[in-house]
């Protein structure tokens, strides 16, 4: 760490940086900065930014500081080591030196000097009233810099003020003021609470509005919020903050970090990672449970190359909203109740994605109490989608869906991993191999079990069109009395399917029961299966639906597979009338 001596104004080099014995400058940057090698050959001493950082020296002089540091002249920005350890030991060096003074540059003195020494007094004409600078204090464009929202936080003591130097006021005592202007809770401003006690969200709300030079500065303004380290890539843009998610997912299970909402209305779907601290803004209410309440899910959260991994998640069923993923937070209302937090998903062949990721849905404890719990072993949620690049139509065209009658009751599905429960159906596969286990029951009968074979055969093409893609649709009823029922049962029950051995076993039963495609040309449907039982028959019948998603735009076409079942009577039964 450099330091600038306050006698000699040389820079001083420290392995070990001197705790609560040096003052620290937070300012924004602007033109004419003093640099580490101008201030090394003590060059520019004109410029407006050497001679801010001359006053800020003075003034740590004063107040019998030995050491001063300022961002703009302290950190070696030509050495990548020097400056990554700076950037990332930045909130510590805040929160440790003994005072931070704030200069603001665009609010006016009260009484401007009169001397000239002044540094931006120029443009100043007038004396302002109290409640004038209150307003420019608080639309000081400090508040909107992204650096500056650790270099408010993290000190203890924090003195403002204004261009000519002169001491507008401490951040104690400012601190209600500073609230409405950047939604920190006044408790974090006075060091009444820790800023661990707030949620991932909460904290990430506070850099909404905030901006930086460089794309990739949002994320790593933000290290310190959050205690991570990390190393600085400069020119990864975006993924300089999905980094930032990812290393938060390492330390934490603070669900939080997934409740934002894409910016733009009509981008539907979204990976569980944000793009951007602005997806956060306006969730500075969301709390995250205390851990005694956490039941729910308190397990591990892993960042794979499949996604983000969780193990036992408990999913919720919504006829609203469809799969919910509960966030275990909540937050108050207008009412001072409390609604928790929930995202809504939806399966595809690559994982789980954000679905309505334009929102957030929120439920009050009643409401909570209508959804149906449904425990996924392992789910993978997808780090990131491209904006735009996945479309209802990209989800939903060419699936496979059931519509079961009354009687019917479904078992098991497999693959599982295609099966999406809400639409109770295959997401789009072009090489899908299904198999749905099904009970039958008609009056007072035992229930008896029934297996559908269902998939696709030969579908090379990138687009479904028709009547093309409907060529390429298999399926098959069986019973218990036709031969290899047991065996395809038992794909099913041992949920084989996942595994390359069952996968092919399943494309050999289906080839061999369904070796033509079960559209009808001439007819323009699909053909009509029947399997026949011990004492009930089903009967299963295709058709293309189409159907759009909340943008309206975006139709798509896809089968739907309607199982009915019925009563068979023996002969003797038939012969008597019952």
């Amino acid at each position: 760490m450099w330091l600038i001596n306050t006698d000699t104004f040389e820079l001083e080099e420290f392995a070990n940086h001197p705790k609560k014995q040096y003052a620290i400058l937070s300012h924004r940057w602007e033109e004419n900065e003093a640099t580490f090698e101008s201030w090394a050959a003590q060059k520019g001493r004109q410029k407006k930014g050497y001679r801010k950082i001359m006053k800020f020296v003075h003034k740590a002089a004063e107040r019998g500081f030995k050491y001063a540091w300022a961002d703009t002249c302290c950190m070696n920005k030509k050495s990548s080591a020097e400056l990554s350890e700076a950037i990332n030991s930045m909130f510590k060096y805040y929160q440790d030196a003994a005072e931070c003074y704030v200069y603001l540059s665009d609010l006016p003195p009260s009484n401007p000097s009169k001397d000239g020494s002044d540094i931006q007094s120029a443009d100043e004409t007038a004396i302002l009233s109290e409640e004038a600078r209150t307003s420019c204090f608080l639309k000081s464009k400090w508040f909107t810099r992204g650096w500056t929202l650790q270099e408010l936080i993290a000190p203890n003591t924090v003195w403002f003020f204004d261009s000519d130097w002169q001491f507008y006021g401490e951040k104690r005592s400012l601190s209600s003021r500073i609230e409405c202007a950047t939604k920190i809770p006044e408790s974090i401003l006075d060091g009444s609470q820790h800023i661990r006690d707030c949620s991932i969200a909460c904290r990430m709300s506070w850099a909404a509005n905030r901006q930086t030079r460089r794309i990739e500065d949002l994320a790593y303004c933000l290290l310190g919020i959050f205690g991570i380290h990390m190393p600085l890539l400069y020119g990864e843009g975006e993924t300089a903050f999905i980094r930032l998610q990812e290393e938060i997912c390492k330390k934490t299970t603070d669900m939080s970090l997934f409740a934002w909402k894409t910016i733009q209305a009509d981008e539907l779907y979204s990976g569980l990672f944000a793009r951007s601290p602005l997806n956060f803004k306006g969730l500075a209410a969301v709390a995250r449970f205390g851990s005694a309440l956490q039941t729910d899910f308190d397990d591990e959260i892993a960042v794979t190359n499949r996604g983000v991994r969780f193990d036992h998640m408990p999913l919720y069923i919504s006829t609203q909203y469809g799969m919910l993923l509960d966030l275990n937070c909540w937050a108050k209302t207008h009412e001072e109740t409390g609604t928790d937090l929930f995202l809504c998903l939806c399966r595809t062949q690559e994982g789980w994605v954000r679905c309505r990721a334009n929102k957030i849905v929120f439920l009050d404890h009643h409401a909570r109490a209508d959804l149906k719990s449904l425990e996924m072993p392992r789910i993978f949620i997808r780090r990131t989608i491209d904006p735009g690049n996945l479309r209802s139509s990209d989800l939903f065209k060419g699936s496979i869906r059931f519509e079961f009658s009354p009687g019917i009751s479904l078992i098991s599905a497999e693959p599982s991993h295609l099966w999406d429960v809400c639409m109770q159906g295959f997401v789009p596969n072009r090489y899908l191999h299904g198999i749905v286990h099904i009970s039958a029951k008609v009056g007072e009968y035992k229930p008896e079990e029934f297996i559908v074979l269902c998939g696709i055969s030969h579908l090379d093409k990138v687009e479904f069109k028709i009547p093309d893609w409907r060529q390429a649709y298999r399926s098959r009823a069986l019973g218990q009395t036709d031969p290899d029922f047991k065996e395809i049962r038992d794909l099913v029950r041992k949920k084989q399917l996942h595994t390359t051995e069952g996968y092919h076993k399943s494309q050999y039963y289906l080839r061999k029961y369904a070796s033509g495609s079960c559209w009808n040309d001439d007819e323009s449907c699909f053909t009509n299966d029947i399997a026949t039982g011990i004492r009930h028959r089903i009967s299963v019948r295709g058709q293309v639906v189409s159907e759009c998603g909340e943008d309206r735009e975006d139709p798509w076409d896809m089968v739907k597979f309607h199982v009915s079942s019925e009563q068979i009577q023996t002969t003797k039964e038939f012969e008597w009338g019952f």
